[in-house]
C-alpha cells in the first residue's frame, strides 16, 4: 500500500526518544513515509536509527530552526498529508488514521491536532488554544489558569466528544494538507523556535479554512527532551517567537509597545533560573 502520509521528525539531540517516536509510526495501523531532519545533533539519536533504511535522513551540518527543518522535509513530500511530529512524542496506533479522516471527512479543514497527553495521561497544556492577542495573552500571564477562557491556553476545558473545529492546536503533532501548506508557501522559517505553529495556524484562519482537533487521535508526549539541554537559549527563542507572531498580527494595536516591554520583562523576570538552570546541566 502505498502511503498517503509523510512523517516529518526535526531531531536535535533528542536521545532515545527518536527512536522511540519513529517506532511508534511503525506500528501505526496506517503506513507512513518517515523523514527525519537532523539539526546537526551531537548525540547518538541518528546512529540508533540509521540501520533503518527506510527512514530518509537530512542532515545539517548547523541548526538553522525547526520551521527551516520542516520545510526542507515539505519540499520531498509528495503524499496528500503531511504530519509533523515531535521527536519526544509517540503516536497510539490508530492515531494517523483518525487525523486523516478527520481531515478528509470535514470541509475546508487543513489541519487536524492530536489529543496530546504526558506520562500520566493528563493533558498537556496548548492541546486545546486559542489564537493570542494583546489582550488573552496579558490575561494569562497575569492569572495563569485562573484566566480561563479569557486566556490562550483551553486545556481545562473538558475532552470534546467528537472532532471539533478549534484556532489552535498543539504544534507537537499536527498533520496538514500538503498541497495547501505548499500553496500557503509552508511555514514562516524566520521564528527559530516557537510560535511557528501558532503563525501557520493564524495563517489558516485568515484564509477561511479550518483547523480541528481529534480528541481520539491520542499521543504521548514526554516534552523539553532537547529543550532541556539549552534552557536559556530556547527561552530567548520562545519570547522571540512571540514577539514576531505579535508584530506580524497585531501590532496595528495601540498597546504594542507594552506588549514588546512585557515579553522581554518576562523573560528578563525568568532569566536568573534559566542561568542557574544552564550552569547545572554543564
Amino acid at each position: 500500500m502505498v502511503p498517503a502520509i509523510t512523517a516529518v521528525i526535526v531531531n536535535y539531540n533528542s536521545g532515545d526518544c527518536l527512536a522511540g517516536c519513529v517506532q511508534s509510526l511503525k506500528r501505526s495501523d496506517t503506513a507512513a513515509t518517515v523523514i527525519v531532519v537532523d539539526n546537526a545533533s551531537q548525540d547518538r539519536s541518528l546512529a540508533v536509527i540509521r540501520p533503518d533504511n527506510t527512514v530518509r535522513v537530512i542532515e545539517n551540518d548547523h541548526n538553522p530552526g525547526f520551521a527551516y527543518a520542516c520545510n526542507q522535509a515539505l519540499g520531498l513530500v509528495d503524499t496528500p498529508y503531511v504530519l509533523f511530529i515531535n521527536p519526544d512524542c509517540e503516536v497510539d496506533s490508530p492515531t494517523l488514521s483518525r487525523l486523516r479522516n478527520a481531515l478528509q471527512d470535514h470541509a475546508g479543514a487543513v489541519m487536524a491536532g492530536a489529543w496530546v497527553v504526558d506520562r500520566e495521561g493528563q493533558v498537556q497544556r496548548a492541546t486545546q488554544r486559542t489564537l493570542p492577542n494583546p489582550a488573552n495573552s496579558f490575561r494569562e500571564i497575569v492569572f495563569g489558569s485562573r484566566a480561563g477562557d479569557k486566556g490562550v491556553d483551553w486545556s481545562h476545558r473538558p475532552k470534546p466528544e467528537r472532532v471539533t473545529e478549534v484556532d489552535a492546536v498543539s504544534g507537537a503533532c499536527m498533520m496538514l494538507d500538503t498541497a495547501w501548506l505548499k500553496q500557503a508557501g509552508g511555514l514562516d522559517a524566520a521564528y527559530r523556535l516557537h510560535c511557528e505553529d501558532l503563525d501557520l495556524m493564524y495563517r489558516i484562519k485568515q484564509s477561511g479554512k479550518k483547523t480541528v482537533l481529534v480528541p481520539n487521535a491520542e499521543v504521548l508526549h514526554l516534552q523539553g527532551v532537547s529543550s532541556a539541554r539549552r534552557p536559556l537559549w530556547v527561552s530567548y527563542q520562545k519570547h522571540r517567537g512571540m514577539w514576531r507572531y505579535y508584530r506580524k498580527y497585531h501590532a496595528r494595536w495601540p498597546t504594542a509597545g507594552l506588549v514588546w516591554s512585557g515579553i522581554w520583562s518576562h523573560f528578563l523576570l525568568h532569566l536568573p533560573a534559566l542561568l542557574f538552570r544552564a550552569v547545572a546541566k554543564r
